[in-house]
């Protein structure tokens, strides 16, 4: 529901009107009028209850209800009067865009008006083509687009961003002046932000230098060293498959608990990892992410050969979940206490080592796992820890042992402490290395 909720308030924010489709109709423990209910809280106001938004039940997976829907996203837009002038200059909008390895940059572009043939010339943000090819959703070739329709544009010299308008020019001159004309301003727009934030840099750190000159001291100063610079930062170059994709992933990595570790994206690019990307990773640190790209196998080797590991995945949450790995490596390990053998004490023993001199040794049967005479060892009493130590000597009968495994009966001693008694539970552990958590505050 908080999807449903959200793509409500897209809609309402843009002023467009709705259609709701209820999916998985076909299971019989769906509940619709709790759906219903559950829109009209959120103001969606159906049809059937007197609103203007009209519903229909489908199934994704038999097709149940597809024709209505269809119906009535065709009635609604004759109601909305909703028509495409075929005639002028083509405008669309970039739905996706990719760089595909046979056919070049490609974006998949949504025809609002004119008609686009191949040989136009087209202009989206920064970057302009001459239309190779077009290309339907089954790979075909089209002759033409007319307004409605979404098309697979290639020709482009750069990949343009998803959701830029598009809009056709005169001449490919024309088309060159006015993307010279945009990367021009983007540049000012960068360089005077630039400019604001050293500005902005500049009084923070004076401020914090005149504020450090008031409060220093020579105390104060030898403390101020132990104060930690802040959290780690985890640096990553990003690859995906199209720049849809890739934006969605950038605002899924935005959306990650910042306050342990950082995320910082040095880099990102459509299509797949490049030699150039593998150098940026040596010289920075940076962790390389490929989503939905094949790494080819020069570059895989390349990798190899640099020690530069390139992470892959095909599902945003199983990249989340990777990236979240990488940040927890950032921060210090947790070490607790791995549990390999217990013991109870059932005599304690007396045995003289020169004269006058007496070794207190615990006779111990092993309950549980095995105990290594090289680990760490825990003794309790009702449940309590009295010590913690290493072992002494640790003897079968008389014979020094290196381990004893459960149900065995052995002799132990403990490095400076005597003050065991029967009853007394030995337990031997390892520290275990473990990852710490990233958690949301």
């Amino acid at each position: 529901m908080p999807q449903t909720v959200e793509a409500i308030r897209h809609a309402e924010n843009a002023n467009v009107p709705m259609i709701v489709a209820i999916n998985k109709c076909d299971k019989p423990a769906i509940n619709i009028e709790k759906v219903k209910n559950e829109l009209m809280q959120n103001n969606v106001i159906l049809e059937e209850f007197g609103g203007e938004v009209p519903v229909v039940e489908v199934s994704g997976l038999t097709g149940k209800g597809l024709d209505i829907l269809e119906d009535t996203v065709l009635t609604l837009s004759e109601v909305l009067d909703m028509k495409g002038d075929e005639s002028g200059p083509v405008e669309a909008t970039v739905l996706e865009s990719r760089l595909d390895l046979g056919k070049g940059n490609l974006s998949t572009i949504l025809v609002t008006r004119g008609t686009l043939k191949s040989g136009a010339y087209l202009v989206a943000g920064t970057s302009w083509c001459k239309v190779r090819c077009l290309y339907d959703e089954n790979g075909n070739e089209m002759e033409s687009v007319k307004p409605s329709m979404p098309v697979q544009v290639t020709g482009w010299k750069t990949i343009p961003n998803a959701g830029d308008l598009c809009i056709e020019t005169e001449s490919e001159d024309l088309a060159k002046s006015f993307t010279q004309a945009r990367v021009a301003s983007q540049e000012k727009i960068s360089f005077n932000e630039s400019i604001e934030s050293q500005n902005q840099q500049r009084i923070e750190h004076k401020v914090s230098r005149n504020k450090a000159n008031e409060e220093e001291t020579d105390e104060s100063s030898d403390i101020s060293n132990d104060v930690p610079a802040g959290p780690p930062t985890l640096h990553l170059i990003l690859k995906a498959d199209v720049h849809g994709t890739l934006e969605a992933i950038e605002g899924a990595l935005k959306c990650l608990p910042q306050h342990q570790v950082k995320v910082d994206i040095i880099s990102s690019g459509v299509g797949s990892v490049t030699t150039s990307d593998i150098d940026l990773s040596l010289a920075t640190g940076a962790q390389i992410i490929s989503f939905n790209v094949a790494v080819d196998k020069r570059t895989s080797l390349t990798a190899k050969s640099k020690a530069v590991l390139i992470h892959t995945d095909n599902v945003i949450y199983s990249l989340l979940d990777n990236v979240k790995n990488l940040m927890a490596q950032k921060l210090p390990p947790l070490y607790i206490e791995d549990i390999k053998g217990e013991a109870e004490i059932l005599q304690v023993f007396e045995i003289q080592k020169k004269k006058k001199i007496f070794d207190s040794v615990a006779g111990c049967r092993i309950s549980v796992g095995k105990i290594h005479k090289a680990q760490m060892v825990q003794i309790f009493r009702d449940g309590e820890k009295i010590w913690e130590g290493k072992i002494k000597t640790l003897k079968n009968v008389k014979r020094d042992i290196t381990e004893a495994a459960r149900g065995s009966e052995c002799g132990i001693s403990f490095e400076g402490f005597n003050d065991f008694q029967v009853h007394d539970k030995v337990k031997s552990f390892v520290l275990a290395e473990k990852l710490q958590k990233i958690t949301y505050v």
